[in-house]
C-alpha cells in the first residue's frame, strides 16, 4: 500500500509541477532571442551533418547549460531532417515557423547572424571553425565518435566511442543533475527515441549499442514511469518497454 501510494503522490507531483517542465522549450526560445540580440550565453551544436542525434542532443546540452541550441544547418534544411521533425513534432518538442521554411523555431541555425563566445559540442569533438565567425570557448564536449583528442580544457568533456547514441550521454547528465518534478519528459522522450534510431532499436544483430545506452534507455523510463523496472536492466527486457502515458503531460 505505502509503494502505491507513493507511486500516486509523485506522478501528481509530476503533473501539477508541469507547468516549470513544459517550459524547458520555451526556455530554449526565449535565450535564442537573447543571444540574437546581442547577450553572451552558450551554444550547444551538434556535427555538421545536422542529423537527429546531433540536433536533439544539442537540445539536452542547452537545457542542462541554460544556453541556446544550434543544428549546424541552415535554416531551409530543417524540413528535409524528416526523422527529426517527426520525432520532434510527436514529442512536442518544438513549434514550427511556416514563415521560414517550417523550421524548428526552438533552433539556431548557421544562417542566423550571432555572436559565439562558448560552445557546447554534441555529437563530434572537434570544433567546427567553419560554422562561427569568431573562435568560441569550448566549454563542453559530449560525443560518442572516435576521440581525436582536442579541446582537453573543456570544462566537461565525455567521449565515448562504444556509445550507439550521444544522446545517451546528455540523457544520463539530465537524470544525474536534475531533481525529479523538474525532468522535462517531453525531451527525454524525444532522447529515448533518438538512442532508438541510432541503436537500430537495439536490434542484437545489429550491435550498434553498449551497455551505457541500455542502462540509461532503462533510466529514462523509470523516471517516466516514476518506478524502476521489475523485469532487469537488460536488452531484452528494454525491447518490451514502453513509455508511459504520464509522459504526455510535459
Amino acid at each position: 500500500m505505502h509503494h502505491h501510494r507513493r507511486r500516486f503522490v509523485v506522478a501528481m507531483s509530476l503533473i501539477f509541477n508541469s507547468g516549470r517542465t513544459m517550459s524547458w522549450h520555451h526556455g530554449l526560445l526565449e535565450r535564442k532571442a537573447r543571444l540574437l540580440s546581442g547577450e553572451s550565453l552558450v551554444i550547444a551544436v551538434g556535427n555538421s551533418a545536422g542529423d537527429v542525434d546531433s540536433i536533439v542532443s544539442a537540445m539536452g546540452m542547452a537545457y542542462l547549460l541554460n544556453g541556446v541550441a544550434m543544428a549546424a544547418i541552415r535554416a531551409d534544411e530543417f524540413a528535409l531532417r524528416r526523422d527529426a521533425v517527426a520525432l520532434l513534432e510527436f514529442c512536442g518538442c518544438v513549434t514550427f515557423d511556416q514563415d521560414r521554411d517550417g523550421c524548428a523555431k526552438e533552433l539556431l541555425y548557421i544562417d542566423d547572424t550571432f555572436q559565439a563566445t562558448a560552445v557546447a559540442l554534441t555529437d563530434h569533438n572537434r570544433l567546427d571553425q567553419r560554422l562561427f565567425k569568431n573562435s568560441p570557448k569550448v566549454h563542453a564536449v559530449l560525443d560518442h565518435h572516435m576521440d581525436e583528442g582536442q579541446h582537453l580544457e573543456a570544462k566537461i568533456r565525455h567521449v565515448d566511442p562504444a556509445l550507439g547514441s550521444t544522446c545517451s550521454l546528455v540523457a544520463q547528465r539530465i537524470l544525474e543533475e536534475v531533481v525529479p518534478d523538474e525532468l522535462p519528459t517531453s525531451l527525454l522522450v524525444a532522447m529515448l527515441g533518438t538512442i532508438a534510431l541510432d541503436t537500430r532499436g537495439f536490434d542484437p544483430k545489429q550491435n550498434k549499442f553498449s551497455q551505457r545506452d541500455i542502462l540509461v534507455s532503462h533510466k529514462i523510463l523509470d523516471a517516466l514511469s516514476c518506478e524502476q523496472s521489475e523485469q532487469g536492466s537488460d536488452v531484452k527486457t528494454l525491447r518490451k518497454r514502453t513509455i508511459p502515458t504520464l509522459a504526455a503531460f510535459r
